[in-house]
């Protein structure tokens, strides 16, 4: 992810994650530079929930502040 700096943002994201009831596994969010952070959050999905990757990228997305939303691997 890459968060425009602003309070309360990976908060925002997080929220859109627990209410998808997803585990979180780690993340990891470097200083902004130029008014952008970077983030990786590593999250489990269920088989079910597999399915529903794009709808919920798609969420995460709707955060205000997210400036960029990519997956970079999965299983």
């Amino acid at each position: 992810l890459s968060l425009k700096d602003r309070v309360g943002i990976l908060t925002d994201v997080l929220d859109v994650i627990a209410k998808e009831k997803i585990s979180v596994l780690t993340i990891v969010q470097n200083m902004a530079v130029d008014g952008i952070a970077k983030s990786t959050i590593l999250i489990k999905l269920s088989e079910s929930m597999q399915k529903k990757v794009d709808k919920i990228i798609s969420k995460i997305g709707k955060v205000e502040g997210i400036a960029d939303i990519r997956i970079t691997g999965s299983n």
